[in-house]
């Protein structure tokens, strides 16, 4: 029984063989440049004043909202009371311990 087979030809391995194996992927980081934003809700006011805000999974909430006087708002999530501060200053202290006699 002979089998019925086709081999294909140098040319079209090498066409097989030349194809990526993944398509390109473009990083915006790299090259400086950064994707526009696209807000979750937007509201717009009659007198100009318009609200945007920007949810993304794990960061925190931005919303963003500009007066018809030009003047612009960033409201963010207040810090956490649980959290600890990092003082802005350099200086080193010691504790007190009063121990009456």
């Amino acid at each position: 029984m002979a089998q019925n087979t086709q081999a294909l030809s140098a040319e079209e391995l090498q066409r097989i063989n030349q194809q990526p194996i993944t398509p390109k992927v473009k990083n915006n980081a790299e090259t400086g440049k950064l994707t526009e934003k696209k807000p979750t809700f937007q509201h717009q006011e009659a007198d100009g004043t318009s609200i945007k805000e920007y949810k993304e999974g794990g960061k925190a909430t931005e919303v963003i909202v500009e007066s018809s006087f030009g003047t612009r708002y960033e409201l963010s999530t207040p810090d956490d009371a649980a959290s600890p501060k990092i003082r802005d200053q350099n200086v080193n202290r010691v504790p007190t311990i009063r121990m009456p006699f």
